[in-house]
Parts: C-alpha cells; structure tokens; sequence
C-alpha cells in the first residue's frame, strides 16, 4: 500500500509544507521538551527517525547533539512525543534533517479498495 515517494518530486518542499514539528510546551525543563508533530497532508506519511537540537554547554559553546524521536504520522495525523536530553545543558532549540526523514506516498484510492477485497475473501 505504501511506496517510495514519487509523487513528491522535491522531499526538502514536502516537509516544509505538510510536516509541523513544535514545541509543545515554551519552557523545557527538566532536561526534556514535549514536542507536537503534525502531518497536513491527506497523501504523505512521514516516518520521522531523529531531530537535530541545539544546546549551550555550561561554558558557553553552543553545539548539536542528533537524538531519536521514532515518529510516524499519518496523513492528517497529530502526535504528541516526550524527548528527554542526558547532562546539563541549555536547550536552544531544534531542527528536522531531511536525511532522518522518511515520506511514503499512499496507494491511489482504488488500489487500496481491491486490496480490502482481497484480503476480505
């Protein structure tokens, strides 16, 4: 039922227009931020493997630490996810990475209709 994406030609393009990844609370504490992934689409998954985030070490140097949120929305979707950080650190903010971001066009309307049939008999 699901396929590579061909119906997406450019995939930076897609996410910018149907994946909405926020902060879901403004105040991270605790070493961990509530985060809200949102897909607009009504023909794209994303699979969504990791985030690059951005914190200030104690001496002031900003770095990027790539951790996994394991996220998959389907079309319409909306999903609420805890992501946790180890050590001291000031969160700064966060970014998706293309690469970490998989999107699957769903099968056309009828295709999925004969595959029901099929598997109902």
């Amino acid at each position: 039922m699901l396929a590579s994406c061909k119906c997406y030609e450019n995939k930076s393009e897609a996410i910018s227009k149907y994946l909405k990844i926020q902060l879901a609370d403004n105040n991270p504490v605790n070493k961990e931020v509530m985060m809200r992934f949102s897909n607009d689409s009504d023909f794209l998954r994303f699979s969504i493997r990791r985030l690059a985030f951005r914190f200030q070490s104690p001496e002031g140097k900003e770095f990027v630490r790539f951790l996994p949120v394991q996220v998959d929305l389907q079309p319409g979707e909306s999903v609420a996810k805890k992501v946790s950080f180890e050590g001291a650190r000031v969160f700064l903010g966060f970014y998706p990475l293309d690469d970490d971001i998989a999107i699957y066009c769903l099968s056309h309307q009828r295709e999925n209709e004969n595959a029901v049939t099929t598997a109902s008999r």
